[in-house]
């Protein structure tokens, strides 16, 4: 069995809400490494909106997510939930699936007055029958090919916290890069002795990635694929206790212990690749583009409730630049006779 993972982010650009980075991953069989999830899994996914086959589309959020159409969450929140099924999570609320993708964020939650105390029931869009008769479908696809989602996880910065780290490290991208290392240890400590690869949504026009990748695997060995234009790929070995850990039996990423008998662990070697518009070539990463903008319109929501309910005719926001300082331009009298920082609201540029 082999591990495909995906990683992108949401919410780089805006300047009112959170920064949403998620990684998704999935064991599968050896002889499906090189083939598309979305052949894999065609009985249940599909890659583009269809009119004549009700599957669960897996692509591009910012294809699927139009603010201004009816239910406009519907194709988002369809395909978080559905796959968070397979690893037997059934959130009923936000506060529940952050619970689950980014613990760490319930605590942070409470530091900011538009979420403190509050929650937004999920589905927020479908009904549960809505999502629950694909998701059944996607399970038995999944079972039947031998695919196992294995992780979806997430790390969310709110506009303090990214103030504080951006101004840390003098640079956004700099800050998004860290976020991305830290999934990408995640994924190779989780993943068990074997081939691994991991496509991440390549951001601007850098091309190498070195340097990072050394950081986080001090002591593993690197062999450069590709530096190009578009595509950047490294080869990442490890050999058992070359990252200063004794070989131990493996472990699945849900934690339960895999067979072992006593022979030598075999060593992981992982392919990480830095790809323009992976979303549309990997359906691990489209799943976590899905998942970031899912996460990231449920927090807004709240967002904008909190401020509606003081400000009359105020009008809700994605928090893009334009329509975010629109917004934030309104705010500003209330925010001042509440005592409040610009920067728990306004995110540094």
């Amino acid at each position: 069995m082999a591990i495909i993972a995906g990683i992108d982010e949401a919410g780089l650009g805006p300047v009112l809400g959170p920064l949403v980075v998620s990684a998704s991953a999935f064991e599968v069989p050896d002889e499906l490494l090189d083939k598309s999830l979305w052949q894999t899994l065609s009985l249940a996914v599909s890659h583009k909106i269809s009119r004549t086959r009700k599957r669960i589309v897996i692509g591009d959020s910012k294809k699927l997510y139009h603010r201004q159409r009816a239910g406009a969450l519907d194709h988002l929140e369809l395909g978080a939930l559905a796959f968070l099924s397979t690893l037997g999570q059934r959130p009923q609320s936000l506060r529940a699936l952050l619970g689950f993708v980014c613990p760490a964020m319930l605590k942070v939650m409470d530091e900011y007055p538009w979420y403190a105390g509050q929650d937004l029931p999920l589905p927020a869009c479908l009904t549960p029958a809505a999502v629950d008769l694909p998701a059944a479908a996607l399970r038995t696809a999944m079972q039947q090919t031998g695919v196992k989602c294995v992780c979806m996880r997430s790390e969310v910065l709110e506009a303090g916290h990214y103030n504080r780290l951006v101004r840390a490290t003098r640079s956004k991208a700099v800050t998004l890069g860290d976020i991305v290392a830290r999934l990408l240890a995640h994924l190779w400590q989780q993943s068990p002795p074997g081939r691994v690869q991991i496509d991440v949504d390549r951001q601007g026009g850098r091309r190498n990635y070195l340097e990072g990748l050394q950081r986080i695997f001090p002591e593993a060995q690197f062999k450069i694929l590709d530096e190009s234009e578009t595509f950047s790929a490294y080869r990442v070995t490890e050999r058992p206790g070359s990252m200063g850990e004794t070989p131990m039996p493996p472990k699945s990423m849900g934690g339960t212990p895999m067979p072992h008998d006593g022979t030598p662990v075999p060593h992981r070697v992982a392919e990480i690749r830095y790809q323009v518009e992976a979303e549309e070539q990997h359906l691990c990463v489209a799943l976590s583009s899905m998942l970031c903008k899912y996460i990231r319109e449920c927090m807004m929501e709240l967002f904008n409730r909190f401020w509606i309910a003081r400000i009359a005719g105020l009008e809700p926001t994605a928090g893009y630049y334009v329509d975010g300082n629109r917004f934030y331009q309104q705010i500003v009298p209330e925010m001042k006779a509440m005592g409040m920082e610009t920067d728990l609201v306004y995110r540094c540029v």
